[in-house]
């Protein structure tokens, strides 16, 4: 499944996962989180099936902001793009 950054507004930090877990059932949205959820980042990563889904999230939440595709993470500028260059399936 496609990974996806979860980005929040920045108030009522303590609903931000009830939100988005009453979103997932109301949309029926299998969510697997991906990192731990803290109040002091408005940041989750999470996995999703599809950007289809993901929106259907984003659409009806009032916490979240966006829904971004995760397309990776490396050490340096170089290897990051190195590593996006090698999903062509994303850059059709």
């Amino acid at each position: 499944m496609p990974l996806f950054i979860i980005y929040f507004a920045h108030y009522h930090e303590d609903f931000r996962l009830a939100e988005l877990e009453a979103l997932s059932k109301l949309e029926n949205v299998k969510i697997t989180y991906k990192s731990a959820y803290s109040a002091t980042s408005p940041f989750l990563l999470v996995d999703i099936a599809s950007a289809q889904l993901a929106a259907k999230l984003v659409q009806r939440g009032i916490l979240i902001r966006q829904i971004i595709e995760y397309w990776g993470s490396q050490p340096t500028y170089p290897e990051l793009f190195d590593e996006i260059k090698q999903q062509t399936d994303r850059l059709a």
